[in-house]
């Protein structure tokens, strides 16, 4: 199984993962002040896939905790440097 977390606003794609065999969809991280991102929110809290504001990853602890869980992060439409 490999565990993922998916960053941005194209949920599309974590909802590809999500229903990918194989795959465990961590939680999500969303910039909450992009355009688009009520819709991502929407359809991870629909779906029951935790999510956290992404707005500073890097200062973020719950994130970096996560990151350390994940074998692959994936972005989809994500406006920070990794």
């Amino acid at each position: 199984m490999i565990r993922c977390i998916f960053l941005g606003y194209m949920w599309k794609i974590a909802r590809a993962l999500k229903a990918s065999p194989g795959v465990e969809l961590l939680a999500a991280g969303v910039e909450p002040q992009r355009q688009r991102s009520a819709q991502a929110i929407s359809f991870f809290e629909g779906n029951k896939i935790r999510w956290f504001d992404a707005r500073k990853i890097r200062e973020h602890p719950e994130a970096l905790k996560l990151f350390s869980q994940a074998d692959l992060v994936v972005v989809g439409a994500f406006g920070q440097i990794l």
